[in-house]
């Protein structure tokens, strides 16, 4: 855990935040991007792994017979997601992307490069899930809007 918090430590100071990333009682912080990103970063020892977990926003009740098809095909293989899941949270409408990375043989670059390509991944699923609502590649231009984007 204390490696953890040194890469947590660099990481806070690489993108120069005022606060530092202190894990609380449930091995968990969060880091906003862009005022719009909020990324939960979560320590589990339990499962030697680490974390990221991010909300792309709701879905629309009437709208989840298209959208699942479409996250279900994503997640196959990882196709579009990097290693990230996508799902939707139970009791929720929220669609959450998350990604879980080993901690052996694990090192700061990788965790920085893990970091990077969830947020990467993220910004695509955001954009992409817009197209849709719009009536893009593989939506339906009569369909009423499938997603907001909504804070987590």
């Amino acid at each position: 855990m204390q490696v953890f918090q040194q890469w947590l430590n660099r990481l806070a100071s690489e993108v120069n935040l005022e606060e530092p990333l202190v894990l609380d009682d449930k091995h968990q912080c969060f880091l906003m991007f862009d005022e719009t990103l909020l990324v939960t970063i979560e320590l589990n020892m339990a499962d030697n792994v680490f974390s990221f977990k991010a909300s792309l926003g709701n879905v629309n009740e009437w709208q989840i017979k298209r959208v699942y098809p479409r996250l279900l095909e994503a997640n196959l293989q990882w196709r579009e997601t990097h290693g990230a899941t996508l799902g939707l949270q139970q009791f929720s409408d929220k669609v959450l992307l998350v990604q879980h990375t080993p901690l052996l043989n694990c090192d700061y670059e990788i965790f920085e490069k893990s970091l990077e390509c969830f947020v990467n991944t993220f910004e695509y699923w955001v954009q992409h899930l817009k197209t849709l609502q719009q009536g893009g590649t593989k939506g339906n231009t009569q369909e009423t809007a499938v997603y907001s984007n909504m804070p987590a």
